[in-house]
């Protein structure tokens, strides 16, 4: 793909059966839907509280071997697959990878729609425990990303990931309007005009009293 960034699928989760832990399971191949992965389960309600797992818009869970394999030379006994993520990529720059922007493997086109917020389930990935180096707004580019799928398919390690930011209908969330909402029209008359013309208005009006009065 000419110009844009591409990506290598270097492994694959699903959640191990009876599995009570955030980790998930590697896999020869992953199946996807709107619904998220076959046979992958969730250990929370969508509806739950605080947010949940699962759902449309958290259908698959992406994240980075390369930031993975940065914190394991940082002496962290974190592993591919042990923070819950469905599908692990290399080769990006993980800061262009933003809610917004799709990932094309193969048939499977996935949109980006969230960042995770880290739990404490993620502790044990950490000599210090300190899992909010997982957090977007602590520590930019080291987050998972929560996907929806809008084409399912089959996904396998080895796959080419294409990243596309602005093709394949992809768009920043931050430069969407109909995400974030139309930004405020700029009067073309200044807040002190107006009130210049407002007081105008009324001595007018006195005035005519006054003059009306006087006949």
């Amino acid at each position: 793909e000419m110009g844009k960034p591409v990506g290598t699928v270097t492994n694959v989760f699903l959640h191990a059966a009876g599995c009570r832990s955030g980790a998930k399971a590697k896999a020869d191949r992953i199946r996807l839907t709107a619904a998220g992965a076959d046979g992958d389960g969730q250990q929370e309600a969508v509806d739950a509280s605080w947010g949940g797992h699962g759902g449309p818009l958290k259908a698959v869970c992406l994240f980075s071997a390369d930031v993975i394999k940065e914190w394991q030379a940082q002496g962290h006994g974190i592993e591919p697959g042990s923070c819950g993520e469905n599908i692990c990529l290399q080769g990006f720059n993980w800061n262009e990878l933003v809610p917004g922007a799709r990932v094309e493997i193969g048939p499977v086109l996935l949109e980006i729609t969230q960042y995770v917020k880290p739990c404490g389930k993620q502790k044990p990935n950490f000599s210090d425990q300190k899992y909010s180096r997982m957090l977007q707004g602590k520590n930019p580019g080291y987050s998972r990303l929560y996907c929806a799928v809008l084409q399912g398919g089959v996904v396998q390690p080895g796959a080419q990931a294409v990243l596309h930011v602005r093709t394949r209908g992809a768009q920043p969330y931050t430069e969407n309007p109909c995400v974030v909402g139309w930004p405020k029209k700029k009067s073309l008359v200044s807040r002190d005009t107006l009130l210049g013309l407002a007081l105008g208005f009324v001595a007018g009006v006195g005035l005519c009293r006054v003059l009306a009065s006087a006949r």
